[in-house]
């Protein structure tokens, strides 16, 4: 057989066992290892695949600042921005979202509700102190007159008072210390004396041997509890890179509005002064079709930057509404402007690096391998559950009394003080299939349920890295190639700007190359505009590339310097648990 065929084939039964996993019932014991071969081998699956080819990286440089001259208008009051206006940069607006964002206040309970579970998980062995007291009296007919020496009626007063310690263990096992103490005052002849009183101290133990034995099953629910809270963790750092990416996402969006409306405010500004001197030059050598074809033009300007207008409003409030901060968001706080400029993206992409960095920070990744080793300790419960009931009972006791009615009697006073114990077994097992085989077959399909979707999260990460990494080159090859496309429309935009102002029209070619060229400035500040607005779209376009790549890789937090912390909320809940985002230089 081929070689090359051999181990196509190898690597296909290789992946078809996987699919099978797990292949058998998985017990307790073996949980731990069974979950990390299982996440060695899915990293192994992906660092074999790795990512497909990325796209050439073009050879033109990004336009310069000099063609790139909204960027200052877009931080400036030109852009139509109210005379409160001020600029942020994008890093204090991400800032302000750490800590006045609702949607990240609302995730980040949820770490601290599922420490909970661990809390509750480690207060079933706690101790308990427990306590009775009782006090019966007993005053009926006698059925028999010699049992109360001729009274009719048969008299018994009883007080007794029992406290004690019980605990769980984490080998399953319970155990029960208690004393007790009783007063019983009878007619009853076969009393001797009829005033007497009696203690007892028992240590009582009740050892599982076969289902719920042993540490193992003692502590897994502290496990699954202890797993889920750091998938929760887990969940709050993605929620939290997903909200900052829209921050960022919004921020460009807003410099992409206010660079439109500077664009459209200089375009209409060029043909309004060019329909001015058409119109002061009607009847001279300006043609009648000239003068309407530039105020036609001129209207159709003016309704762009409506439109444009109305789109940097509509970015800032959204900017706003993720931001979230108070200050921002009150009755005349200034206007949003964007104080930061694009920087071409980083180029190139180290695919194996995107992968391997992926695989060890996307909190996906980790929180479907931690649900897939919870599934594996449930399923092992579930198994030590169906096992027969096997309990070894042990009681010792030792007693003590007085022949008098005091309430609280001397152990060794008047009878003897001798040890009494107990000890034996306790069996039980169901005659046929019951509702626990049922629950062990249904956590078997939950765990490779869990495995199948582990392997569908990793295969869904390793393609938003591809698609990623993809645009982030593409991003970055579209910004050179519309640098390009904007320094040969300014070029051409000039020469015809100098044709017109040459006096062609005037001189020699009569009305139609009069309009010819009118058509063509006006055609060519149209495209020069459009040119600008696709080279501005793909400078942000790259900027929100870099940051969502940042975001797939898993590092979108820490890229831009934060982390999270268990601190006391500080919104007057002090008093409870809390995760929030800080920024991992602050003292």
């Amino acid at each position: 057989m081929c070689p090359s065929l051999r181990a196509q084939q190898m690597d296909a039964q290789q992946a078809v066992s996987v699919q099978q996993m797990p292949i058998g019932p998985v017990t307790l014991s073996d949980a731990d290892q069974v979950a990390k071969d299982f996440e060695l081998f899915v990293k192994d699956a992906v660092a074999r695949r790795g990512l497909a080819a990325l796209p050439v990286q073009t050879r033109l440089e990004p336009a310069g600042s000099g063609l790139a001259w909204w960027a200052e208008d877009a931080a400036g009051a030109t852009t139509g921005a109210a005379a409160g206006s001020q600029a942020f940069a994008l890093a204090d607006l991400v800032e302000k979202a750490s800590v006045h964002s609702l949607q990240i206040g609302t995730f980040s309970t949820l770490p601290a509700i599922r420490d909970t579970a661990i809390a509750e998980a480690q207060g079933r062995f706690a101790p308990e102190l427990f306590a009775e007291a009782r006090h019966s009296n007993r005053n009926e007919r006698t059925t028999a007159l010699s049992q109360t020496a001729g009274d009719e009626r048969l008299r018994e007063t009883e007080n007794v008072a029992e406290f004690g310690l019980r605990t769980r263990l984490r080998t399953g096992a319970e155990v029960t210390l208690s004393q007790r103490f009783s007063n019983l005052d009878s007619n009853i002849i076969t009393y001797n004396p009829d005033k007497q009183s009696r203690a007892r101290t028992t240590l009582g133990v009740v050892q599982p041997l076969l289902r719920g034995a042993g540490t193992a099953y003692g502590t897994a629910i502290e496990r699954v509890a202890s797993n889920e809270a750091e998938a929760a963790r887990n969940e709050f750092r993605r929620q939290a890179e997903s909200h900052l990416l829209e921050v960022v996402r919004a921020y460009w969006v807003l410099y992409l509005a206010r660079s439109n409306y500077a664009q459209e405010t200089r375009a209409a500004g060029a043909v309004d002064d060019l329909a001015s001197k058409l119109g002061r030059r009607a009847g001279v050598d300006a043609q009648p079709l000239q003068v309407s074809r530039a105020k036609a033009v001129a209207a159709e300007r003016s309704a762009g930057l409506v439109r444009a207008a109305n789109a940097v409003r509509n970015a800032e409030a959204r900017l706003k509404a993720l931001v979230n901060d108070p200050v921002l968001t009150a009755s005349g706080a200034p206007s949003l402007v964007p104080g930061d400029r694009p920087v071409a993206p980083a180029i190139p992409v180290d695919t194996r690096a995107l992968v391997e960095t992926a695989m060890a920070a996307r909190p996906e990744v980790r929180s479907a391998f931690l649900a897939y080793r919870s599934a594996l300790i449930r399923e092992g419960m579930a198994g030590n559950e169906r096992m027969p009931q096997l309990d070894l009972v042990l009681e010792g006791s030792t007693n003590g009394g007085n022949r008098s009615g005091a309430v609280f009697p001397s152990f060794g006073d008047a009878w003897e003080n001798r040890p009494s114990y107990t000890a034996g077994l306790r069996f039980s097992v169901p005659l046929g299939p019951d509702e626990r085989d049922a629950r062990h077959l249904r956590r078997r399909l939950e765990t490779v349920q869990q495995a199948f979707q582990a392997r569908t999260t990793v295969d869904t990460i390793v393609l938003e890295l591809e698609i990623s990494a993809n645009e982030l080159v593409t991003a970055g090859n579209e910004l050179a190639r519309r640098g390009e496309a904007l320094r040969l429309a300014s070029a051409d935009q000039r020469i015809v700007t100098e044709r017109w102002q040459s006096g062609l029209s005037a001189s020699g070619g009569g009305a139609s190359e009069g309009v010819f060229y009118l058509d063509q400035l006006l055609v060519g500040q149209d495209r020069l505009t459009r040119t600008e607005l696709d080279y501005a779209e793909a400078e942000a376009t790259a900027m929100v590339a870099v940051a969502n790549l940042s975001r797939v890789r898993g590092t979108l937090l820490a890229d831009l310097g934060y982390g999270i912390v268990s601190d006391p909320a500080g919104d007057g809940r002090a008093d409870l648990p809390c995760y929030r985002l800080a920024r991992l230089d602050a003292k």
